[in-house]
């Protein structure tokens, strides 16, 4: 047990010291803007990393493990064996197609673009959104959602996987039609001029990690599915 204790100890301290080699090189801050340059979130509480994909390929398997396991301990988060694996299949690295958005904790998000993942530590989310129920629709399906006073359906060409039927959560982003790029929630907010008060509880419609229907907007829904929503009497 000792000998194991010492090559555990020696091992560890290798790894270690090829982290520190080369995270500096690896790890991005916030997200690329327009014109070159990146940009961190102004929110309290909110911070993220991203890595470029290339710069993660030719790495061996244990130390790509270690470089995730690493960006998330950035920003405060120790992450599993299933939350890796599932980060390394958002990287192309496991088989199956890559998922665009993973939640992996109540404050930690994945987001996987053509170049790069990226890691958000989202602010806690509010009582009023955490107190609202989440309401799963089969795809075609219809579904009676009194919490948001909605009776919703969802027609498709054939059976695809469920929607998920919630509030709001920190970090995630809804592209409008005839808009260039996603946006922030609290800008959709602001330009439909939602109260503040009624924005923790909006319902929103998600499916395989996009915003297909938000109340009120006029979502870009790229989706095979097509959204009906009523008012309950």
């Amino acid at each position: 047990m000792a000998n194991l204790a010492t090559i555990a100890r020696d091992e560890e301290h290798y790894w270690q010291a090829e982290l520190d080699r080369l995270l500096p090189s690896l790890l991005l801050p916030g997200k690329p803007v327009r014109g070159g340059g990146r940009a961190a979130s102004t929110q309290p509480g909110e911070a993220s990393l991203a890595i470029e994909i290339e710069r993660l390929r030719p790495l061996a398997p244990a130390l790509r493990r270690r470089v995730l396991r690493a960006a998330a301990r950035r920003l405060g988060h120790a992450l599993d064996f299933d939350q890796t694996a599932r980060l390394l299949a958002m990287c192309g690295f496991e088989s199956g197609a890559p998922a665009r958005r993973e939640v992996l904790s109540a404050q930690l998000i994945a987001e996987r673009t053509p170049r790069e993942l990226r890691l958000l530590r989202t602010q806690p989310e509010s009582a009023a959104a955490a107190s609202l129920p989440e309401y799963t629709i089969a795809v075609p399906g219809e579904i009676l959602a009194p919490a948001f006073g909605l009776r919703l359906s969802i027609t498709a060409a054939e059976a695809l996987p469920a929607a998920t039927l919630r509030a709001p959560r920190s970090g995630d982003r809804i592209r409008l039609r005839y808009t260039s790029a996603p946006k922030r929630l609290k800008e959709v907010f602001e330009r439909l001029r939602i109260p503040a008060a009624e924005r923790a509880s909006w319902p929103i419609l998600e499916w395989q990690g996009q915003i297909v229907w938000m109340r009120g907007a006029d979502v870009e829904n790229t989706s095979p599915l097509t959204v009906l929503a009523e008012p309950l009497s």
